[in-house]
């Protein structure tokens, strides 16, 4: 579920940006000691008339914690409830050479906290975001630190907000079939409940957890172990759910797992399809799917094999995991 907005404002003031309002709040953020960043935006947007999609907000970090900027590191999201999807990509454009980074200071850190406030256009930072009317919780990630999650709805005037229009969408989609499942195998099926996996959420959610620490040996492993509760659109849910030799699929579950770092500016994102083998839960709009999972992340493709600390987060429409926090360690880093 999104948070409360940051803002109470009218969504017409964004486009400005409201900046005294944000000044209060990041004073109020620096006086309580309050880290991270928080965002705040319109939540209607007309598709008609408006070129541009504001974001503003402020971040908070202790003096001295980090020698990378907040434009370099922050990553913005929009998880779609429509279609499952995730956006996702640096907030600002990526510096030239990211590598050349000024090096720690030696000297203790001072006491105390820094802001900053920030803007950005949402259209410009996710350019493939599909100009049509749809519903997106929109986050900022940096350094592992997730933002409140702002709702957005994208709204028009055109043939597709005609509701019949939307189910005919859908169904063409379903008539496709359901999806392979990927990776493979990540499904935990009924009855093979495990201590080691998270436990489902009482409430719409994703529970993820990783190894907290992983070696970068010739054959790496990290197990990664999820649990959820999402709603489902339509186009993953099957009316005659597919039978395996073991189970029926009743879905296939659109989980977006998404790989951001404290010192790299960028994210990696892979969507994963989970076989859903339970009978889906009445929902509104989209019924309700409940499963576990579990997976090696280095089976995932383009998985980073550097010694870095990274924070794992999983996406589902209107569902959203806490960050999951690894490190990358070498063999070299185990020598005396």
């Amino acid at each position: 579920m999104t948070d409360q907005p940051l803002l109470t404002i009218p969504d017409r003031e964004y486009w400005k940006p409201p900046l005294e309002s944000l000044q209060e709040v990041l004073e109020s953020r620096l006086g309580e000691g309050v880290p991270g960043p928080a965002v705040a935006m319109p939540s209607r947007v007309p598709l008609e008339g408006r070129d541009t999609l504001p974001v503003c907000g402020c971040y908070v970090e202790p003096l001295g914690k980090s020698n990378r900027t907040f434009q370099e590191l922050a990553v913005v999201v929009a998880s779609c409830h429509d279609n499952g999807k995730l956006y996702a990509a640096n907030a600002y454009p990526a510096p030239a050479f990211i590598e050349d980074i000024p090096p720690p200071s030696t000297s203790p850190p001072p006491k105390g906290w820094a802001g900053i406030l920030f803007d950005f256009d949402l259209y410009r930072s996710l350019p493939n975001l599909p100009r049509r009317p749809a519903t997106y919780d929109v986050a900022v990630i940096v350094k592992g630190q997730v933002s409140n999650r702002h709702r957005v709805q994208l709204t028009g005037s055109g043939v597709l907000r005609d509701p019949e229009v939307r189910r005919f969408i859908e169904e063409h989609h379903r008539k496709k079939g359901l999806p392979s499942a990927f990776p493979p195998s990540a499904g935990v099926l009924p009855g093979h409940d495990s201590p080691e996996l998270p436990v489902v959420p009482g409430k719409i959610g994703i529970s993820l957890q990783s190894d907290r620490v992983a070696l970068l040996a010739d054959v790496p492993r990290c197990r990664v172990a999820g649990a959820y509760r999402v709603p489902v659109p339509n186009r993953y849910s099957s009316p005659s759910p597919a039978s395996t030799d073991t189970a029926s699929i009743h879905a296939m579950v659109p989980i977006n797992l998404l790989l951001t770092a404290s010192d790299f500016a960028g994210a990696l994102q892979v969507p994963l399809r989970i076989p859903c083998y339970s009978p889906l839960g009445p929902g509104d709009p989209f019924p309700i799917a409940v499963g576990r999972f579990a997976f090696d992340l280095f089976s995932l493709p383009g998985i980073w094999k550097e010694p870095r600390i990274c924070f794992l987060h999983a996406f589902s429409g209107a569902a959203a995991s806490d960050p999951a926090k690894v490190a990358f360690v070498t063999s070299e880093m185990l020598e005396d």
